[in-house]
């Protein structure tokens, strides 16, 4: 099962993704995520808490890839756990994806926040993101990969 969650600060998006992408519905969910955001200048999958990825992901992957550059829109993953990244090695996908670092996306949030943090939240697995702004709780980008100690509840502005 997939949970998404978006969050958008200034021109970037962020779609946290949360459980597996192993089921076509899955990748469904995460392509309409993502497409629905065509107005935006980067969109970054977060894929750290993702527990497994399987062959119709990949290929949503390699779609969204394709889409953005023909909107003109940076796509980035951040933070691939180990077994979505050894999926992604053992494929080559690794070739066609920008793995963001943690420091990049420190410095992508600060340029494109502009000193304003709008956070979303988790959207139950009926629904698909409208492209909306919703204010919740703080950014999922809120911790270091692998820093085990810090919360994802605390804000980084």
């Amino acid at each position: 099962m997939l949970t998404l969650a978006i969050e958008s600060i200034g021109d970037m998006t962020v779609v946290e993704c949360r459980g597996t992408i192993v089921r076509g519905d899955a990748a469904v969910k995460l392509r309409q995520a993502v497409t629905s955001q065509p107005d935006v200048r980067i969109v970054v999958i977060d894929l750290s808490e993702v527990r497994a990825i399987e062959g119709a992901a990949l290929g949503t992957l390699w779609f969204l890839q394709r889409w953005s550059e023909d909107h003109h829109i940076e796509l980035k993953l951040y933070n691939p756990t180990t077994p979505v990244r050894d999926k992604l090695e053992h494929n080559n996908s690794m070739l066609r994806f920008e793995i963001a670092t943690w420091k990049e996306m420190l410095s992508l949030l600060a340029d494109s926040a502009g000193g304003k943090w709008r956070a979303g939240r988790p959207r139950p697995d009926d629904q698909i993101p409208t492209g909306k702004v919703y204010e919740a709780q703080a950014p999922a980008l809120s911790r270091e990969p692998g820093d085990a100690t810090s919360s994802r509840q605390t804000p980084m502005c």
